[in-house]
């Protein structure tokens, strides 16, 4: 009986002793895993572990530096370096760089240098620069990328020289062409200014929105050397342009773009001369117009409502010009133009009436303009299709009218909305949450135009909102209300780390992309 009880003692006291050394909060649990791993696999199943365990702290990084040192197989390092990375531990950063792998020796060895550049992106500090440099010279795009973009996140101006020949190369593959112009922008050494307004013209994939971001993110130096661009007195960039086949339209084009995301009333004169842009050029000519009225449109030009309403009544090379003039006149918000537009929504072709009448829609607070227009839909639209009977749209004439009905409707309750909050911005809000998208659209813009910087908590939490049409309007509104109030700011970089959590979320989400461009614009303002 007592040897029973003395055995039974013994394996209780065993397992209270070995559970008391297998504690995971420690280092030396994981060292042991470590050391009993008998694959490569294993341990990089360790690292993860670790990484997804609540037990990762400093007291790690030791443990992780020696391992990273001493362990053999690059996936392995290269989970580790993440890991370090994670950590953001200054102490690591010499660690990381010894272990940077001899270029284009495997997959393996690339993936560990991406790895290592990232990880040193996320703890910075000036000794991570020196081998970032060095990973910049990598003949993988992926690890060239990683160490373009962390020398891009902790602004290292000593490594611009080494960005801006990447940038300019034409031996650069686009994408990394495209983060080396995005990393001068984050950086935003003023002297490049001149090298990234030629970058707007460049025709490699990525490289010209990278370039307007950046010069956007440059700020007024950049906005300065940019006005004489729209006005063609930079005699300099005109040569360039002769020399490599640029057109001038060009020019004055892709500058009220970036002015225009500016506010800077300096293109104000610029951008009503070039939407009245009548070059001989069809194709020119829209593409003046559309970037002018884009440009005025942000800016909430009313000197250019009434030049906005006449181009809604004459004749477009294609819809998507009167698409662009009613988006402008919505963002505006001059409801004397609803005259202009009620006439543009009787005339064309269902695709260019349609955007009259939603502009209508964004404008007019009497409801009763919609039960005419939806009284006379049928006949225009029977007319449209005894005009062009091979539109694979008049095969279902029935069903397209009902559409078009469904969607004058809509407008029709927007305008009732419009009646309903009399320009009040409390109404407005409370029309954020409307189960219609067009009223939550309009419900935004009207916020944004009120200058009321209490309501921008209310836009910043719809900033996620679903419909690409309304999410446009509650960007826009938070910048208008940021330019407007510039005091709001310091309040609104609460808001900063939702705005970052939402682009890193929607990363690679093709719907959004064009849209998180202005969210990305709009953290930079709000962090400027």
């Amino acid at each position: 009986m007592h040897s029973r009880l003395f055995a039974t003692t013994l394996v209780v006291a065993a397992l209270i002793f070995s559970a008391c050394k297998a504690d995971p909060s420690t280092p030396g649990y994981w060292e042991k895993q470590f050391a009993s791993a008998k694959s490569r696999t294993e341990r990089v199943k360790i690292v993860e572990d670790l990484r997804k365990s609540k037990f990762m702290g400093p007291s790690m990084v030791p443990l992780l530096e020696s391992q990273l040192g001493t362990t053999k197989g690059d996936d392995v390092k290269a989970a580790i370096a993440r890991l370090l990375g994670e950590a953001k531990d200054p102490r690591a950063v010499s660690t990381l760089a010894a272990e940077i792998a001899p270029v284009s020796v495997g997959s393996d060895s690339n993936m560990l240098n991406k790895e290592i550049a990232t990880a040193l992106g996320e703890i910075g500090g000036e000794e991570a620069i020196p081998p970032l440099l060095q990973l910049l010279k990598a003949k993988d795009a992926f690890t060239a990328v990683a160490a373009i973009d962390a020398l891009g996140k902790l602004k290292a101006k000593g490594a611009v020289d080494a960005i801006s020949a990447i940038a300019v190369s034409g031996e650069t593959e686009p994408y990394v062409a495209s983060r080396a112009v995005a990393a001068l922008g984050s950086i935003g050494d003023s002297r490049f200014v001149p090298l990234l307004i030629r970058a707007m013209f460049d025709d490699r994939g990525g490289v010209y929105s990278e370039a307007c971001m950046a010069l956007y993110a440059i700020g007024k130096p950049a906005a300065d050397a940019l006005v004489p661009v729209l006005y063609g007195q930079d005699k300099e960039l005109l040569t360039w342009a002769q020399q490599h086949d640029k057109e001038g339209v060009a020019l004055a084009a892709k500058a009220m773009q970036v002015l225009g995301d500016f506010h800077d009333s300096r293109a104000e004169e610029g951008i009503l001369t070039n939407l009245n842009y009548a070059g001989s050029d069809e194709m020119a000519r829209a593409v003046m117009r559309f970037q002018a009225s884009d440009a005025a449109g942000r800016m909430r030009m009313r000197s250019a409502v009434q030049t906005l309403g006449r181009l809604m009544n004459g004749p477009v090379a294609a819809p998507v010009e009167k698409f662009a003039y009613a988006r402008a006149l919505s963002r505006i918000g001059e409801s004397s133009v609803s005259v202009a537009l009620s006439e543009s929504a009787t005339k064309g072709p269902w695709a260019e009436r349609e955007s009259a009448i939603r502009a209508l829609g964004m404008l007019t607070d009497d409801p009763s303009l919609f039960d005419k227009l939806s009284s006379e839909e049928a006949a225009r639209y029977q007319s449209e299709c005894s005009a062009t009977p091979q539109e694979l749209s008049c095969h279902d004439m029935d069903e397209k009218i009902e559409g078009n009905r469904k969607t004058i409707a809509t407008l029709k309750q927007v305008a009732s909305a419009a009646s309903e909050c009399a320009g009040k911005a409390d109404c407005w809000v409370k029309k954020f949450s409307s189960p219609i998208p067009e009223v939550r659209q309009r419900a935004a813009l009207e916020v944004g135009r009120s200058k009321d910087a209490s309501k921008l908590p209310s836009l910043f939490a719809n900033l996620g909102e679903k419909n690409k049409a309304a999410r446009s309007a509650f960007i826009l509104a938070c910048d208008w209300i940021l330019f407007d109030v510039p005091a709001a700011k310091a309040d609104a970089q609460k808001a900063l780390p939702a705005i970052a959590a939402q682009l890193e979320n929607e990363r690679g989400n093709s719907d959004y992309k064009e849209l998180n461009q202005d969210l990305f614009r709009l953290a930079i303002a709000i962090a400027r």
